[in-house]
């Protein structure tokens, strides 16, 4: 995926969140507690994650094509 694949969208959040919960929600804290951490890790965690992901590959790529050593670790 390109960089710009990762940007996060209105979309991305049309489900999740205090937005989809229920004007009125009794008896029903875990639901509550999964609506409100569910766009941090169902949306935001895993583009995040890719997007670190894709730049590292990235910054891999132009070091070895610069002729760069790269050291693990």
């Amino acid at each position: 995926m390109a960089v710009a694949d990762y940007k996060l969208t209105e979309t991305d959040f049309a489900s999740t969140g205090a937005e989809a919960l229920p004007d009125k929600v009794i008896g029903q804290a875990e639901y509550v507690k999964g609506m409100i951490d569910g766009p941090s890790k169902d949306v935001i965690m895993p583009k995040y994650n890719g997007l670190i992901d894709e730049l590292v590959q990235e910054l891999a790529k132009v070091l070895k094509n610069s002729g760069a050593q790269i050291l693990d670790g």
